[in-house]
């Protein structure tokens, strides 16, 4: 006999112990790294007044401290903003965004054991994804996977490319069947050995209790971990208010118990 029972966490608001924390920001870059039970913010742009950012901060899940992680500033990544990051292990790797009416096209390392940044150099006549931003990418099985964005030539693009992190290798893969049709803003999702890509953006407007749940915004950054908790950091309010604030939603989680373990297993019989 198994009974069984549902948890609800609901939202909840991290608070630093720090005064140190990231710039408010919208359109930056979030990874998680489970090893270490941290969440790495790099990057963003700042409202009123208008200000693009290059930092790279960790927020420590264990005693909810911020961490402004200060390498070689001659050998790190310029300022940017909606630029794809994702990582494995104690590897980082950011890819284009865009500042102004730059948009970059150049891949940066981050190894989170030696807080070092290294470009990934590539020769002229190597094939390479555009300058875009608003694009997604994600990690999987030695691969990073990268689609669609606004690209430098000044159109939402649907092509889709991987790299190569031991090779250091892209190569743009043809696609069969029904192809999503170009987009930016969106995001994608690995589940199963199965590329998700989903949506563009979307305004939801929360209940208005800031004790139980963030306010409407969009341009926001997030994470998963472990099926039970979903991070969401910063993001922007219309053209007015950018925020710097870490939300923590625990999943609906099923508890499922062996009433048999807790009787005298002597005293049961089989009917």
């Amino acid at each position: 006999m198994k009974k069984s029972n549902k948890k609800f966490i609901g939202w909840k608001q991290l608070i630093p112990i720090t005064e140190e924390k990231p710039m408010e920001v919208a359109k930056s870059g979030i990874f998680f790294d489970s090893d270490q039970h941290k969440i790495y913010i790099f990057g963003g742009n700042k409202l009123n007044p208008t200000q693009e950012s290059n930092q790279l901060f960790s927020f420590d899940l264990q005693n909810n401290k911020w961490e402004q992680i200060k390498p070689d500033q001659n050998k790190q990544p310029s300022i940017r903003s909606a630029h794809s990051m994702t990582g494995f292990k104690n590897k980082i790797w950011i890819f284009g965004g865009n500042m102004e009416n730059e948009y970059y096209d150049d891949l940066w390392e981050f190894d989170t054991n030696l807080n070092q940044w290294t470009k990934i150099e590539f020769a002229g006549h190597e094939k390479k994804p555009s300058g875009r931003y608003s694009h997604s990418a994600i990690y999987h099985n030695g691969f990073i996977y990268l689609f669609g964005g606004f690209s430098n030539e000044g159109s939402r693009k649907n092509d889709l490319w991987r790299f190569n992190t031991l090779q250091k290798k892209w190569e743009e893969i043809p696609s069969i069947g029904e192809i999503p049709k170009a987009r930016s803003s969106h995001t994608c999702h690995i589940y199963e050995d199965n590329l998700m890509i989903v949506g563009e953006w979307f305004l939801y407007d929360f209940p208005q209790n800031p004790s139980l749940f963030p306010s409407a915004r969009f341009g926001s950054v997030g994470c998963a971990y472990s099926r039970s908790h979903f991070f969401l950091f910063g993001g922007q309010y219309e053209n007015t208010l950018t925020y710097d604030e870490i939300w923590d939603f625990g999943f609906e989680q099923e508890i499922i118990c062996d009433l048999r373990d807790f009787l005298d297993q002597k005293l049961l019989t089989d009917f």
